[in-house]
């Protein structure tokens, strides 16, 4: 029973012990690392406002459009995907922080891309002023290889984004993503490109022939039998 005894207060002895070595380490780890709170700009450019609306909040604080939330997205990231904001919300973002017309976010995206994929009524003055301040983006791929002429062939916007992004880069109707895909692959797999394919065919006939192993999750060979399934 003697034996019984002193064996149970050592167990108990060793629990206390490991807990207390528990208690240690946990008080001695530094606390994780909060995700940096989006901030007034954030949602104001997402939202939209006028241009005067966003400039009272960058006088306030001027820093903030250089500032990326938990996503790693400027203001101007937000302002081009939400595509509720006017072309002076965005000219004043791309004013305030210049560099950020070429800063990527997840998946290398860069805000040109996030613009050509919202079908927005803005989107073409859009991606105008993105152009004029950064001309070199409409040849800029993002993680997929895909450039932004990709993302507005499949994603049905007006097909004047497509106009816009090829007399930047005549070049970017001929080049491949990742799975082989051009931009004319994208457009035949979204129905509301049908005007959008006939001009990337126009710019690029070798779209006609040309193979690819994958598109937006369905395998396909040519931009052709993209349109016939």
């Amino acid at each position: 029973m003697l034996q019984n005894g002193n064996t149970a207060r050592r167990e108990a002895s060793a629990r206390v012990t490991q807990e207390a070595l528990r208690q240690h380490r946990h008080a001695a780890m530094p606390p994780p690392a909060e995700p940096s709170p989006e901030l007034p700009v954030h949602v104001a450019a997402a939202a939209g406002v006028s241009g005067e609306e966003l400039a009272a909040l960058l006088a306030a604080n001027p820093q903030a459009c250089g500032t990326e939330d938990a996503h790693g997205l400027l203001p101007l990231h937000h302002a081009c995907a939400h595509g509720r904001a006017a072309s002076a919300c965005v000219a004043a973002l791309l004013a305030a922080h210049p560099p950020g017309v070429r800063t990527r976010a997840v998946g290398g995206l860069l805000p040109l891309h996030l613009a050509c994929e919202c079908r927005s009524e803005h989107a073409v003055a859009l991606v105008a002023l993105l152009l004029e301040a950064a001309p070199e983006t409409a040849g800029s791929p993002d993680r997929r290889g895909r450039l932004p002429l990709h993302v507005a062939a499949g994603s049905g916007v007006s097909t004047g984004v497509a106009r816009a992004l090829l007399a930047a880069d005549r070049k970017a109707a001929t080049a491949i993503d990742a799975a082989g895909a051009t931009p004319a692959h994208y457009a035949a797999a979204a129905p509301e490109s049908a005007e959008t394919l006939v001009l990337l065919l126009e710019v690029n006939p070798q779209a006609r022939v040309r193979r690819s192993s994958r598109v937006s999750g369905a395998c396909v060979s040519n931009p052709i039998h993209v349109t016939k399934r």
